[in-house]
């Protein structure tokens, strides 16, 4: 084609046709440039295709971030949560029935099963689109709802683990004075040792703090699911249904 081009150019320049020669130099920049818009536009309207095409598989994992998030929290506060509260209340309504010697309240104390959870939750998608420079495939109220999300998902993590913190400082303390040895060896008896009741009463008390303490992480794990859910719907409504 240029070689084509070429040979029109050099047989009117031949025929010193030069206003000819100078129409048809200005029709074939003209036609170049063209050229160049329709590629530029071409080229364009792929990138924007491929850029939508991210812009939905990010969307999609990081609606499957949120979802899978939730059920954890779900699990949390529904079967760990809720049954801490229930060995809990169990404890507590022994305890509260009066009449009943240290030791069994010791010994119901220590049977109580309790479970520490933590909250770690799920933003891979998002922290990839941040580090990769994709964040601008969200819209400003998608950025700024998942921010809110973040930070309420921050929040409930320091929440939780000063919680733990305590529960493990009451259980620790506890160990001080009573005997946690679960062996059948009767460790302290075999050593011919016996915890004083004034042992017995303060081991009892850090136990009852650390009941109070895992009262609280099951009631937290409750209250921030609820909150982190509202949020988490509120996202999932912005982003498109497909």
């Amino acid at each position: 084609m240029l070689k084509f081009f070429r040979k029109i150019r050099q047989k009117l320049l031949q025929q010193n046709r030069i206003t000819r020669y100078l129409a048809y130099a200005i029709g074939e920049i003209f036609l170049v440039v063209i050229g160049i818009l329709i590629a530029l536009q071409v080229n364009n309207a792929n990138q924007r295709r491929l850029d939508n095409i991210r812009r939905n598989e990010y969307i999609i994992r990081i609606k499957g971030d949120i979802e899978s998030d939730l059920k954890h929290l779900d699990q949390l506060a529904d079967r760990l949560g809720k049954e801490n509260l229930e060995n809990i209340d169990r404890y507590f309504g022994f305890f509260n029935q009066g009449g009943q010697p240290v030791e069994a309240l010791v010994d119901s104390a220590l049977r109580t099963s309790l479970v520490r959870f933590r909250y770690l939750p799920n933003r891979h998608s998002f922290e990839d689109m941040k580090s990769s420079g994709n964040i601008q495939f969200l819209t400003d109220e998608q950025r700024a709802a998942l921010a809110d999300l973040i930070a309420q998902q921050d929040f409930t993590i320091i929440m939780f683990e000063k919680i733990i913190d305590q529960i493990n400082l009451e259980d620790y303390s506890s160990r001080g004075y009573l005997d946690m040895d679960d062996d059948p060896s009767a460790f302290f008896q075999t050593l011919g040792i016996k915890i004083s009741p004034e042992d017995q009463i303060k081991g009892l008390h850090h136990l009852h703090n650390k009941m109070n303490w895992s009262r609280q992480l099951g009631v937290a794990a409750q209250q921030q699911r609820n909150v982190i859910r509202e949020k988490s719907n509120k996202i999932l409504a912005l982003f498109p249904k497909k």
